[in-house]
């Protein structure tokens, strides 16, 4: 079969992978930056630096909430356990390792997503420009999502989940006949992120129709380790860690919230024309032996971020749909009809169009990342995440770590990265103990006692006191904002940080 593609496509292929090649070596600086970046860029990364600083020393994160410190592990511990080991190696207790991690995984991600699309297509027989070009793009893609670019260096758990989910794919695509080995990439996902089975569903899915004996070793390799791990976990934690992980991990979920973050994923952060590749795509495999595989995973990842309707759930719970529709994009070079319509969706791919309001579009981070990450130049809080200053500096942050290391604690602090940077321990998690407070699962009158009693020698809030943003009552309850407000002064502010001390 002759597969050469028409001219106008072999330039817009030729378009397309050379710009998505760029984003890639931009990500790459863009992880740098991050990792010498020494301060919090975002609510999740305090309480996991915290964790893994607690195992570091043989402390165990996973336990009650009923007694202080508040605080909710919400994530199995591969993550930080990785993060605790590379901090000892490079001597560095801050951000950096973990982000460093975080940034190799997300590339990770996408050089097995390309050899994922390789072994598939060479499986198929496939030869020629559009079967070279489509690993180049399926990691591109993947790599250009805006959500990916900002959330791929932060110090959280996704990127590292979804690097040993695509290890788990390409095994299997690899060699199905044995793909019951697979399964230590699956565990390890889900001890990374515990919803993070998507990869497992889609082997089981594939493999059920002529190796339903190797989909049924896998299942049980994975299970039977898996169930061994959380016994084990939970007898190290006096039983606390599927409390922690599970019971108060489950937060309302809201149809309206999940909805309105589809489309603010499709029309705001570029997903619209990675979703149009991905619907091509899906008709194309139809043609390619391993085709149910790629259709697995895009149903599976699919279905699970729709739990990103949970309150306080972001963009990062689209990763294992984002890698899906990569994965599936890049078989649009493979279309031997309309060549002029396969050259603009790739096109388009590469400039990162669509309806994009927010102005993070692949391209737009891009090009506002080779000048200087102006785009990320004003410390605060978009959809996407916290922004990395253009210089690398954070004047704001480094006067409130240098205040908490002279201020002897405890100290009641929404930013929690910087109170563990300080050398502090999280002694209240407010967004989380907040929800279980609102669920009825966990009772704040210790807690409201302490602050009356002036029992905390500095509070630090993103809001002030005798204003409180609307939003406030969602990470800290009524009855402690009171508290606060009726025992403790103002006492000056740094930045966008509002200080209080014991009235």
């Amino acid at each position: 079969m002759n597969l050469a593609p028409p001219r106008a496509r072999t330039v817009a292929l030729a378009v397309a992978v050379a710009a998505l090649a760029v984003y890639g070596g931009l990500f790459a600086v863009h992880t740098a930056a991050m990792v010498r970046f020494p301060y919090q860029t975002d609510y999740g990364e305090g309480p996991l630096l915290s964790q893994a600083r607690l195992l570091a020393h043989g402390l165990n994160p996973y336990r009650s909430d009923a007694t202080a410190p508040y605080t909710v592990a919400n994530y199995p511990p591969v993550y930080p356990l990785l993060v605790a080991a590379l901090q000892r190696l490079a001597a560095s207790d801050g951000f950096g390792p973990g982000r460093a991690l975080s940034g190799v995984a997300t590339l990770a991600a996408a050089a097995l997503a390309a050899a994922t699309i390789r072994t598939v297509l060479r499986r198929a027989g496939r030869r020629g420009w559009p079967a070279v070009a489509a690993p180049a793009l399926a990691a591109g893609l993947l790599l250009c999502q805006p959500d990916v670019w900002l959330w791929g260096a932060l110090g959280r758990v996704d990127a590292l989940a979804l690097a040993w989910t695509m290890a788990g794919i390409y095994a299997v695509a690899r060699r199905p006949e044995r793909a019951d080995r697979a399964w230590p990439w699956f565990l390890l996902a889900a001890l990374t992120r515990q919803s993070a089975v998507e990869g497992l569903v889609a082997a089981v899915w594939y493999l059920w129709p002529g190796r339903r004996d190797v989909a049924i070793r896998l299942v049980l390799r994975w299970a039977g380790t898996l169930a061994l791990a959380v016994a084990l976990l939970q007898l190290a934690t006096a039983g606390h860690f599927l409390q922690q992980i599970v019971v108060a991990n489950f937060n309302r979920w809201a149809p309206g919230t999940a909805i309105g973050s589809w489309l603010g994923w499709a029309f705001v952060d570029g997903g619209l024309p990675l979703l149009a590749g991905a619907a091509w795509g899906w008709h194309l495999t139809r043609d390619l032996p391993d085709g149910r595989l790629l259709r697995g995973l895009a149903v599976s990842a699919w279905t699970i971020s729709w739990t990103v309707g949970k309150v306080g759930s972001s963009v990062n719970y689209f990763f294992p749909t984002i890698a899906a529709c990569a994965l599936l994009a890049a078989l649009v070079p493979l279309s031997a009809r309309r060549p002029g319509v396969a050259a603009a969706v790739l096109v388009a791919y590469a400039v990162g169009l669509g309806p994009l309001a927010d102005g993070h579009g692949a391209g737009a981070v891009a090009l506002r990342s080779i000048t200087a990450y102006r785009d990320l130049g004003t410390p605060g809080y978009n959809r996407l995440g916290w922004r990395v200053p253009a210089d690398g500096r954070d004047p704001a942050q480094r006067r409130l770590v240098a205040l908490l290391r002279r201020t002897p604690g405890p100290i009641l602090s929404e930013n929690m990265g910087d109170l563990v940077l300080a050398g502090h321990r999280i002694v209240f998690q407010p967004f989380e103990m907040t929800r279980l407070y609102q669920a009825g699962r966990w009772n704040d009158a210790t807690l409201v006692r302490r602050v009356r009693s002036g029992g905390f020698t500095l509070v630090v809030l993103y809001f002030p006191l005798r204003d409180p943003a609307k939003w406030a009552t969602d990470r800290w309850p009524r009855n402690l904002l009171a508290a606060m407000a009726t025992h403790y002064r103002p006492a000056g502010r740094i930045g966008r940080y509002h200080l209080y001390r014991p009235a």
